[in-house]
Formats: C-alpha cells, sequence, structure tokens
C-alpha cells in the first residue's frame, strides 16, 4: 500500500472523537464502557503508528481527535449536561480524557523504541 494511503486511513481513524463519545456516552445513557473503547482504539491506532512508522501521524491525529470532541461537544450542547460530570466540566474531562489517552501513547511510543535501541 502507498506511503501516502497508510497516512491518510490512520489519520481517518484519528478524526474520530473518542473522548466525546465517551463522555457524551457517560452523560447519556450511564454507561462508562466507551472510555475502555477509547483507550483501546488509542492503543491500537498507536501500535499501528508505530509499526508502520508514522510517529508524526500519532502526534497530528491525537490532535484532530480532540479538536473534534471539542467541537463536537460544542454542536450537542455537552456543556450543559457538565453538572454530571462534577468536579470537572465537560470540556475540562474532555481535555483530561485527551491528555491521558495521549500519554499513554507516548508512554507506549517510549516503550517500543526502548525494546528497539
Amino acid at each position: 500500500m502507498k506511503n501516502w494511503c497508510i497516512r491518510l486511513l490512520l489519520l481517518i481513524a484519528y478524526v474520530v472523537p473518542y473522548a466525546f463519545l465517551a463522555v457524551w456516552s457517560d452523560a447519556v445513557f450511564g454507561t462508562m464502557l466507551l472510555y475502555v473503547v477509547m483507550f483501546a482504539a488509542f492503543l491500537i491506532l498507536c501500535t499501528l503508528c508505530i509499526r508502520t512508522g508514522k510517529v508524526v501521524v500519532l502526534l497530528t491525529g491525537n490532535i484532530l481527535s480532540f479538536v473534534c470532541s471539542v467541537v463536537a461537544a460544542k454542536f450537542t450542547h455537552l456543556e450543559e449536561l457538565s453538572w454530571y460530570f462534577k468536579p470537572f466540566t465537560a470540556q475540562s474531562l474532555l481535555t483530561v480524557l485527551s491528555a491521558a489517552a495521549w500519554a499513554m501513547q507516548i508512554l507506549v511510543l517510549l516503550s517500543c523504541k526502548r525494546k528497539k535501541g
């Protein structure tokens, strides 16, 4: 498969607003299952980026996913459900989740580099 095609497919997979979907499903349906799905999806995407040598896609994809999550939260008025996420607001919970996912991926990246080197 062409190099640009792999990058494009990985970026498309990262554009899904994983953090928003997890927070939204928690608030609307009362299920925390999508938090696990979010971290699993980021772990799989991170592994794919490392194996294909697309570390730049990993970093760019995380930013895109966070931006998509914030935009989706604005359009769905998720901020109105902020009382549900005390002590966080909906936006701050999105930020914390995205930062935790990013930190997990960086740890996986560093672990893989340590094993190779």
